[in-house]
């Protein structure tokens, strides 16, 4: 495989008054653009030597993805009080990825094979997918005493959609949607006996939505396996 990747970042602190109390700020630009190219094979009875066999190439496939992703994120701490802090962010990602593909069933040239256009004639999946998703972010912290803080967070985020690789047809290349999940996390952060101890202490869940995840789907057209990603439902961990 061969991985292209090009970052930026603008990043921006400030600190000011609002509502007569202090209030700190970070915010800023993320761009992300990448080229990756894989190439991949699938053996059967790789080991098959040992005991007089042969192993056989059943698939051949080769991918190029090209992204491009920006985002703009923000985030206010608030002093309500001295003790008592509001956390408020959000971040907003608008992306854009394609994909190229070729399939060769055993050797290229020879066997059956497919590209962009059989996918694309067949209607099964878009090879350019664009996606916008805003995720905020609340919390509290509040700083019992100098060795002791509480806090709690909320917080949503997503993972991007794409492409079901493993396939053996063009009509099993299919799309999965993005995934989405919102985690809370409740704590403790806690110093002991003059500084010289700390202790921490978390508790956190998290509420998935379109879950993203593996399974065999049986035989693909092709009389063999098809390990597709999809979105199962929701989950909660």
């Amino acid at each position: 495989s061969r991985i292209r990747s090009i970052t930026q970042e603008l990043k921006g602190t400030s600190n000011f008054e609002f509502l007569g109390r202090n209030t700190d700020w970070v915010g800023g630009i993320f761009y992300i653009n990448e080229r990756n190219r894989q190439f991949g094979s699938d053996f059967f009875n790789a080991f098959s030597f040992l005991i007089g066999g042969a192993p056989f190439n059943t698939a051949n496939r080769f991918f190029e993805f090209d992204i491009d992703s920006v985002a703009v994120y923000s985030q206010f701490d608030h002093n309500i009080t001295s003790d008592l802090s509001l956390i408020f962010g959000f971040r907003v990602t608008h992306e854009i990825k394609s994909a190229d593909v070729e399939y060769c069933l055993t050797i290229c040239g020879v066997g059956a094979s497919f590209t962009n256009a059989e996918i694309i004639a067949a209607g099964s999946a878009d090879m350019a997918l664009t996606q916008t998703e805003f995720n905020p972010k609340v919390g509290l912290e509040w700083q019992v005493d100098e060795d002791a803080m509480l806090y709690f967070t909320a917080a949503n985020s997503f993972k991007p959609g794409g492409w079901s690789l493993r396939v053996n047809t063009f009509a099993d290349f299919k799309n999965y949607g993005p995934e989405e999940a919102w985690s809370y996390e409740v704590g403790a952060k806690t110093d002991w006996f003059d500084d010289t101890l700390r202790a921490n202490v978390a508790l956190f869940w998290v509420d998935y939505s379109d879950l993203v995840t593996t399974a065999s789907t049986g035989g693909g057209g092709a009389g063999n396996s098809v390990f597709a990603l999809f979105n199962a439902g929701d989950a909660t961990v």
